[in-house]
């Protein structure tokens, strides 16, 4: 079983604490703007660091050359990076465990208010 651990450190208390740290993985973020930008601009950037004088981290340059964007520039990746988490979430196979475990958590829950409906004739 895979488990997840917020991006915040943490200090570990006890032997137990450790095994379970040890065992997590980061959850990976949603695509934003910030990153679609440094993603499509990276060798452009490479690039342009190369004949700088200063030499920097990509990360810092990246974020000057963002700060620099219009908020509308900005907005423009934001909305892209949004279009593509949601093709991502709906293109995503459910795995039939899961859905399967689901109907038996939760089914005869909506079983009940389905009848409830056909009873009022609400349905």
């Amino acid at each position: 079983m895979i488990t997840y651990q917020s991006n915040k450190s943490h200090k570990v208390k006890n032997k137990t604490s450790a095994r379970k740290s040890s065992e997590m993985v980061k959850k990976p973020r949603p695509l934003s703007g910030y990153t679609l930008f440094g993603k499509e601009n990276m060798e452009k950037f490479k690039e342009e660091m190369k004949s700088l004088d200063t030499e920097m981290k990509y990360v810092e340059y990246m974020g000057r050359k963002w700060k620099q964007l219009t908020s509308e520039q900005q907005q423009a990746y934001k909305d892209r990076a949004a279009a593509v988490v949601v093709e991502k979430a709906t293109n995503q196979i459910v795995p039939i465990s899961y859905r399967v475990s689901h109907v038996m958590k939760y089914g005869p829950f909506y079983l009940s208010v389905l009848l409830l409906l056909i009873l009022f004739g609400l349905f």
